[in-house]
């Protein structure tokens, strides 16, 4: 989401491709962000077909996708436009059961965004090793939006907070959070 808005806040048009139902696509209504939809089931003839459809209206010129079977929609796409794709990187690419890249999707893509350093040495390994012809790979910081954690107030106690939502009674002891 956060990815999608900030494309929007610096004039790009944008379309996002949300699952019907999902979280997101409340989100991105908020901030009156164009989208397409579909369904986790949906074949790649189909997703590719709605994505062509979509990068006509707004004369794209470039798909971010992360998962293989909208990195394999763009690649059809690409073989009626002139599309660069880049694909998302959210998790590791090693070490990973079952295998989450598929090499002959990955082949010849314009370039890939990794969320952390350790994934881009990841990734350009992996480009090596496959021979995936992938020019950029690069680490970006995921994108957030630093007011929201900037300005949070709660009305719940931690307590009350984790109580509510995981029916967990907090002991007195030291919390770590990942994040």
């Amino acid at each position: 989401f956060n990815n999608a808005k900030q494309l929007v806040d610096h004039g790009h048009k944008v379309i996002a491709f949300v699952i019907k139902g999902s979280k997101l696509e409340s989100s991105l209504k908020k901030f009156a962000i164009p989208c397409q939809y579909f369904y986790e089931s949906e074949s790649t003839k189909t997703l590719s077909a709605k994505l062509l459809t979509a990068c006509k209206a707004i004369a794209a010129d470039t798909v971010i996708g992360i998962t293989m079977p909208q990195l394999a929609a763009a690649k059809e796409v690409r073989t009626h436009l002139p599309i660069n794709i880049i694909c998302e990187r959210h998790t590791p690419v090693t070490n990973v059961a079952p295998p989450i890249l598929v090499p002959n999707i990955m082949k010849d893509i314009d370039g890939v965004i990794c969320v952390s350093p350790t994934m881009e040495e990841q990734m350009k390994q992996y480009n090596k090793e496959h021979q995936l012809n992938i020019p950029h790979i690069t680490f970006i910081a995921p994108f957030a939006d630093q007011q929201k954690f900037l300005d949070f107030q709660t009305s719940q106690t931690k307590q009350e907070f984790f109580k509510k939502n995981f029916n967990i009674t907090l002991r007195r002891i030291p919390i770590i959070c990942m994040i």
